[in-house]
């Protein structure tokens, strides 16, 4: 379940006497504040041939607040008329803040965070 996000970003663009392609560097913040949904699979009971049998459990944890930030390059091409496309590309770090009583705490602490990536492409329209 999805309660609360927010972003924001800031695109710097350099080069900006090509008329084609117009690069730009970005930072992107995200903030949220939601559930996690997880999928697993436990082993249920046993076939008649032996095999075992596995049954999938959906278990939601938190709400948590997430924060994702990520710096990086891409560019923008216009295609026709008011028609663009966009790629994205960049490195970046997510904190996890808060807990949850179903979760095993391995150390005495209420956030976790891990390295990410962040790929993206678009087709956008820009409205005059």
């Amino acid at each position: 379940m999805h309660f609360l996000g927010a972003e924001m970003f800031y695109q710097w663009h350099f080069l900006r006497n090509w008329n084609c392609v117009k690069p730009f560097l970005f930072y992107d913040a995200q903030a949220t504040y939601s559930t996690t949904r997880n999928s697993m699979f436990t082993p249920w009971g046993y076939a008649t041939n032996g095999d075992v049998l596995y049954k999938k459990h959906i278990e939601f944890f938190g709400p948590f607040t997430w924060i994702e930030q990520t710096i990086g390059i891409g560019f923008k091409v216009d295609i026709a008329g008011s028609f663009f496309i966009t790629e994205r590309a960049g490195v970046g770090v997510s904190f996890m803040l808060g807990d949850d009583i179903k979760l095993p705490q391995m150390l005495p602490k209420k956030y976790e965070w891990e390295f990410g990536f962040l790929c993206s492409a678009g087709i956008g329209y820009r409205f005059h």
